[in-house]
């Protein structure tokens, strides 16, 4: 297991200069938050942990200033997106004393909550979870169904444990086919049909976001139909194994059988479009396949390919792509002041989801500091007690809190008043829904001279129409 703690220091002179108090109580308490976020492995991107360690800096200078006798520390590991590998470093750092839990993928989300609704009652974490990255539509997901009840009881999440601060990707797969709709009605070779080839991981994100694409697709372009090859690889097949090129070859040659859960299409011709769903190293793998293959229908990706350590494998290989993920940054002065902060602590640009884990980051921070207002000892609040707190956070009555140190502080004094807040987050309002999930706004990018860059962008937040924005 890789971990490494991550304390923020806390300088009481300089806080106090900085916040132009008096000296400030030394803190003698730690709140822990877990943290398993992938660093070195198939979907990793290392600036989101920057972002968490940035929410860090800022919940404890608020908490300086406001002379509480608590810190909080958010305990960093890295999944390397494995279920296994999370869930002992879950179970890990629920014993060592965490009272919530940061994660990343959809299939690290499933395998943690799961320990909730097995038959091992002594497993059980009892802490809230958060997902930055969860994205499958079938989390957080009150009509979900499996053939398993462990896995149905999960993703239905009746005990309500998990929280997705990422909006699934469900939304992302209807935009994406309503951008292809618009060339000549997804007929873009002229053959009379709408002809989609899918290719994704078999896991539960591929999986979901795959049948997403099925369901607006039918339901967009309902006569004639389109027709369809599906083929799934492993989750974890290596970004260097010899797959990717027969793969990519099979989603073409439409009259090939294509295997694992797969459905063929016998008119024997090419499709108007390949849309892939994996994780980032793998959509790098399929680019580079396809590209070297020479193939012709135009590819779509997911807001997994609009990671950096994509462009910084293929290179020029990446130019041109296309996709559909989620915004930046949003909430102009929340998301603004987030970037200022972030490129100002890092010296680098933001990258894709750092504001998605700079909000999650804040949002247990703000959970522990409303909690913490009706527990007299914090060494005894409960992950209960986090979970409640943090389900006040989306009152639309409430005082608005947005990004920053000083906004933390606004929150400290409404929670000491008795009042709700309602967090403005820099990637999405961050307002959960019934089922704990939030909303968001989408982009169209495109990779542009080594870079992504957004061609257009669509609001989801409101409801599921996906308007485009002026």
């Amino acid at each position: 297991m890789q971990r490494t703690t991550v304390v923020s220091a806390v300088l009481a002179v300089s806080f106090a200069f900085g916040f132009g108090c008096g000296a400030p109580m030394k803190p003698t308490k730690t709140v822990k938050i877990g943290v398993i976020i992938d660093r070195t492995g198939n979907n990793a991107e290392p600036s989101w942990s920057d972002a968490v360690k940035l929410a860090e800096k800022h919940a404890n200078a608020a908490l300086t200033k406001a002379g509480k006798d608590y810190r909080l520390s958010y305990e960093l590991n890295n999944s390397q997106n494995d279920p296994a590998t999370a869930v002992q470093q879950a179970t890990a750092l629920v014993q060592g004393g965490a009272r919530a839990l940061i994660v990343d993928s959809s299939q690290n989300d499933v395998a943690v909550n799961k320990l909730h609704y097995d038959a091992d009652m002594g497993n059980d974490l009892n802490v809230p979870i958060m997902c930055g990255g969860c994205t499958a539509g079938t989390i957080n997901n009150p009509n979900a169904t499996a053939t398993d009840m462990v896995d149905q009881a999960t993703n239905r999440n009746a005990l309500g444990w998990n929280f997705r601060g990422i909006m699934a990707s469900r939304l992302v797969a209807k935009v994406l086919v309503k951008e292809m709709l618009k060339t000549a009605n997804g007929d873009a070779n002229g053959d009379g049909k709408f002809k989609l080839a899918l290719y994704g991981s078999d896991e539960a994100f591929g999986r979901a976001t795959l049948g997403d694409l099925r369901s607006f697709a039918n339901a967009l372009h309902p006569t004639p139909l389109p027709t369809y090859k599906e083929i799934r690889h492993g989750a974890t097949v290596d970004a260097n194994a010899t797959s990717w090129a027969t793969d990519t070859a099979k989603l073409v040659e439409q009259t090939e059988t294509p295997t694992d859960g797969g459905m063929p299409v016998a008119d024997g011709t090419t499709p108007d479009y390949v849309v892939v769903a994996n994780f980032s190293a793998q959509q790098a793998a399929t680019v580079r396949a396809y590209k070297t293959g020479m193939y012709t229908p135009k590819m779509f990706h997911v807001h997994t390919f609009r990671i950096n350590n994509v462009i910084t494998t293929l290179g020029a290989l990446a130019e041109g792509s296309e996709g559909v993920s989620h915004v930046l940054i949003d909430n102009a002065e929340a998301g603004d002041l987030f970037k200022s902060e972030f490129e100002k602590e890092y010296g680098k640009p933001i990258a894709y989801r750092d504001a998605t884990y700079y909000d999650i980051a804040m949002m247990f921070a703000l959970g522990v500091m409303n909690a913490a207002q009706t527990q007299t000892d914090v060494d005894k609040l409960t992950g209960t007690e986090v979970r409640d707190a943090v389900r006040k956070l989306s009152d639309p009555a409430g005082d608005v809190v947005k990004t920053g140190a000083d906004e933390l502080g606004k929150a400290l004094t409404a929670f000491g008043a008795g009042k709700a807040v309602n967090y403005l987050g820099a990637s999405s309002p961050m307002d959960f829904d019934a089922n704990q999930t939030v909303r968001s706004k989408l982009a169209r990018y495109k990779v542009e001279n080594g870079k992504f860059v957004d061609a257009a962008k669509f609001d989801c937040v409101t409801n599921d129409d996906c308007n485009a924005l002026p």
